[in-house]
Parts: structure tokens; C-alpha cells; sequence
């Protein structure tokens, strides 16, 4: 089990939005809230309240001043409704590891997971609005898609609660043996399967943490991994892959 919080307590600024969300469509949109003496990874943004008639989004009057303040550019204005929409970092990270041997079999397993973190889905704040100047064929379409969206900005709609449990890795192995006789002492068959089952209710390609950003693939763009921002934590970019689920057979043989 682990757990930990990180404070900022100094920097250069007192504050800034960081992180952009990226192109097309949405430049200029920042992800995630720096602030002196607050935790690092807030998710920072409006709450998502419906669909207007003109088919853009509302959003909740958080200060209760009868205005909604919601652009971009008010990210840090203090009138503006914006809130923490989740943290990119869990609260707890936990693994548990077990080994059963009956007879000439063994099993060896090995759970882990995490709970507390939120990542923002960006395939869906890309993907879900149905705009008419965008050319995309490919539009994502989970439970948690609105109907009637056809102007994208970021909001609550996009971040989501990204706890996980795994099965990570399973070995089932069996042990032969030979006789005296025999050139081959002894012989082991192993089958290995890595990331065999995943719960999440996490709707993007992989709930797990997403530490470190790299900026955005505008336009499928090219990223430069080798400036991660350790600042931005909680950002499931478009250029990210579902995990792979591997099966290996493994022979050893003793002589």
C-alpha cells in the first residue's frame, strides 16, 4: 500500500492553468489548476449542467451570482464558475502478490490498482460533440455521451473517476520429472498472462494514473516525450494506447 499528497509550495507565479487541451477547436484550454499551497493535479474547469437549444453546452452558476462565467480566458478570475473537477493523483496505490503450489502445479499471481485519481478523457472532449466543421467519421460514443452536443468545451463531462483493480500477471505452471535414466533431469511447463482483467468504470483507453504530460498532438501532430510536465498530472491524451493483454509459454528444462 502507498499513499501521498503533493503540495506546491513554492513556484514562480501564484498561479496558473497549464496543460492545453489542444487542437482542432480548442487551443487556449487549459487543463489544470498550479496554485501556491494547494495540492498538485487539480483538474481545473466548469460543471457541466445540459445542452442549450443552440446545441452548446451550460454550465452550473457555481457562486450563485445569477452569471455563469465559464470561458477559457476566465480560468482564474475570481467571479468566474470554475472548480476542481477531480485530481490527477490516487489516493491510495495497493498490490498484492500470491503463490500456491499443490502437487506438480503452481500458481502465481499478481493483483494491483489504485483508487481516488480522475484523468480527462480528451478522445471524448474531441470526439463526442457532433460539429459540423469538424470532418471526423469516427466519433466516440460511450454511456456517458450527451445527445444533442454540437459545440465542444471542456468541462465535468469530460473527466472521469478512474479507479482500477487488475489482475496484472498470472503464472500457472506444472513440473514434470523424468526418470534416472533419462538426459533431462527435469522439465517445467508455464503459462504467463499480463493484464488478463481489468475493473474500472473508466470509459478511455487505460485508468491508469497518468503521472507526467507531454502536451498535446494537435492535429496528430508530433509529441516531444523527452519534456515531461511533472505539474500537469490527470490527462489521458489522444496518442495514448490501450494496454496489451499478452499470453507467453514457457518451457525450462533441466539437465
Amino acid at each position: 500500500l502507498s499513499t501521498y499528497k503533493t503540495v506546491l509550495e513554492d513556484y514562480v507565479i501564484p498561479q496558473e492553468v497549464r496543460a492545453n487541451l489542444g487542437a482542432p477547436g480548442q487551443n487556449d484550454t487549459r487543463l489544470i489548476l498550479v496554485r501556491e499551497g494547494e495540492e498538485i493535479g487539480q483538474i481545473w474547469g466548469p460543471v457541466f449542467a445540459g445542452v442549450g437549444e443552440n446545441g452548446a453546452p451550460t454550465f452550473v452558476d457555481l457562486n450563485g451570482d445569477g452569471q455563469v462565467l465559464a470561458q477559457q480566458n476566465s480560468a482564474l478570475d475570481p467571479n468566474a464558475d470554475f472548480q476542481t473537477l477531480g485530481n490527477g493523483i490516487p489516493d491510495l496505490e495497493f498490490g498484492w502478490s500470491n503463490q500456491l503450489t499443490f502437487g506438480d502445479w503452481s500458481v502465481n499471481a499478481f493483483f494491483r490498482g489504485a483508487i481516488g485519481h480522475s484523468l480527462v478523457n480528451t478522445f471524448r472532449a474531441f470526439y463526442e460533440p457532433v460539429i459540423s466543421t469538424q470532418s471526423s467519421y469516427n466519433y466516440v460514443n460511450t454511456d456517458l455521451r450527451v445527445d444533442g452536443l454540437t459545440s465542444a468545451q471542456f468541462s465535468s463531462l469530460y473527466v472521469e473517476k478512474a479507479d482500477y483493480f487488475k489482475l496484472d500477471n498470472l503464472t500457472i505452471a506444472r513440473r514434470f520429472g523424468f526418470g534416472s535414466d533419462s538426459a533431462i533431469r527435469g522439465m517445467t511447463v508455464s503459462l504467463t498472462g499480463q493484464n488478463l482483467i481489468v475493473l474500472t468504470k473508466y470509459t478511455g483507453t487505460d485508468p491508469e494514473p497518468s503521472l507526467v504530460d507531454y502536451g498535446s498532438s494537435d492535429n496528430g501532430g508530433v509529441v516531444d516525450f523527452s519534456a515531461p510536465d511533472v505539474l500537469s498530472p490527470g490527462i489521458d491524451r489522444r496518442y495514448n494506447y490501450f494496454a496489451s493483454r499478452t499470453f507467453t509459454l514457457g518451457v525450462n528444462l533441466n539437465f
